[in-house]
């Protein structure tokens, strides 16, 4: 799993870089599954010397001002926003026309077997990369690029597993 997602920044920030060179206007928002991934892609998009563009993250370590840039309008610009699965459902940014999914996210697991509870970088459900996709074109007409096969799509489970029967409940 590791490897993939760590292949997958490259073509992550390819794509956002052919949709500024070849599509429209309207801003990006980019779906990656953690931190570190985002940080991955925006200094990939950093390397690329993209004219008129300005990147956010978003995440949830980020203070409240840092996460409140997101939704300042950048006139003359295009925002490019690499976010975990915060912005799926939580937020709406206004602007955002072009979504690209690489379909991972992160979840925590619990391993019954070695009683260790684990964050882990897994393929998203196909009701969770439908919802990203409803995020292109929330204010406008808008397109989501997925950056996996329509077969692979298929093949996930319809829906993400609910987070009691995928963690140790000892705690509560």
């Amino acid at each position: 799993e590791a490897p993939m997602i760590m292949r997958q920044w490259n073509t992550v920030a390819e794509k956002v870089a052919n949709i500024h060179r070849d599509e429209g206007d309207g801003d990006v928002l980019v779906f990656m599954p953690g931190a570190d991934t985002i940080n991955l892609v925006l200094e990939k998009l950093e390397e690329k010397n993209l004219r008129d563009v300005v990147l956010f993250p978003a995440h949830g370590a980020l203070s409240p001002e840092d996460q409140e840039k997101i939704f300042v309008a950048y006139p003359g610009k295009r925002k490019v926003v690499v976010a975990t699965n915060i912005a799926e459902t939580s937020i709406t940014i206004d602007g955002i026309v072009y979504v690209v999914d690489p379909g991972f996210v992160k979840e925590t697991h619990f391993h019954p077997l070695s009683g260790i509870q684990s964050l882990d970088v897994i393929e998203h459900s196909q009701s969770g990369c439908s919802q990203r996709a409803g995020r292109a074109g929330r204010t406008q007409p808008g397109i989501c690029f997925r950056l996996y096969s329509e077969e692979n799509f298929n093949n996930r489970p319809l829906y993400t597993e609910p987070e009691i029967k995928r963690v140790s409940l000892a705690s509560v």
